[in-house]
C-alpha cells in the first residue's frame, strides 16, 4: 500500500510539471494544441499501461520517451501528407504548364481549315457507335450521365465508360488539338 501510495505521489509530482513536456514537445510539432494532445496521450498512454511498463521510478524520463515516440510519428505522417501535397501540385503544376504551351502553339487559323476538320471526323469515325452516340449525348444536349442511362437503358457506370472510352480515343487521335474539338460539335 505504501509502495502503490509512492508511486501516485510520483506520477502526480510528474504530472504536475506537463508544462515542461509541453514545451518539448512543442519544439518539434510546432503547434501547442498538438504538443498538449501529444503530452495528455502520453501520460494517459502510461496510465493504462502502469501495470505492464517498469519505470525504475524514472517515469518523468519514461514519459519523455512516450512523447518522444508519438512527436515521431506525428512529424512522420506530417512529412508524408507534405510528400502528397508536393506531388499534387507538381501534377497539377505540370498540369497547367501544359495547358499554357498548348494554348500558346495552338493556332485559331487550323481549327478553320478542311485538313482540321477531317481530322475531327477521322477521330470520331473511330468511336464505336454506341460510344459515339452517348459521347454526343453528354456533350451536345447536355444530358446528365443518369439521364442519359434512362434514355438508352444502360447502367450510370457504363454511360461513364463510354465516356471515358471516347475522351481516351479523341484525346489520343487530336492530341494538342483536342480541346478544339467542342467548337465543332
Amino acid at each position: 500500500m505504501a509502495e502503490n501510495r509512492d508511486f501516485h505521489s510520483i506520477f502526480n509530482d510528474t504530472f504536475s510539471q506537463r508544462d515542461r513536456f509541453i514545451r518539448f514537445a512543442l519544439c518539434y510539432v510546432i503547434n501547442k494544441e498538438i504538443a498538449e494532445d501529444i503530452v495528455m496521450d502520453s501520460f494517459m498512454y502510461f496510465w493504462e499501461n502502469r501495470d505492464k511498463i517498469e519505470t525504475e521510478k524514472n517515469l518523468g524520463a519514461y514519459i519523455l520517451i512516450i512523447i518522444k515516440h508519438k512527436c515521431l510519428d506525428y512529424l512522420k505522417q506530417q512529412k508524408i501528407h507534405k510528400e502528397v501535397q508536393n506531388n499534387i501540385y507538381t501534377d497539377s503544376l505540370w498540369d497547367l504548364n501544359m495547358s499554357i504551351s498548348t494554348l500558346e502553339a495552338f493556332d485559331p487559323y487550323k481549327v478553320f481549315s478542311p485538313d482540321y476538320q477531317e481530322m475531327v471526323q477521322a477521330a470520331f469515325s473511330k468511336l464505336p457507335e454506341k460510344t459515339k452516340k452517348i459521347f454526343m449525348l453528354s456533350r451536345i444536349e447536355n444530358l446528365s450521365y443518369e439521364e442519359i442511362a434512362q434514355k438508352s437503358g444502360l447502367s450510370v457506370k457504363s454511360i461513364e465508360y463510354h465516356i471515358s472510352k471516347a475522351l481516351k480515343i479523341l484525346r489520343k487521335e487530336l492530341k494538342e488539338f483536342f480541346p478544339t474539338i467542342f467548337l465543332f460539335l
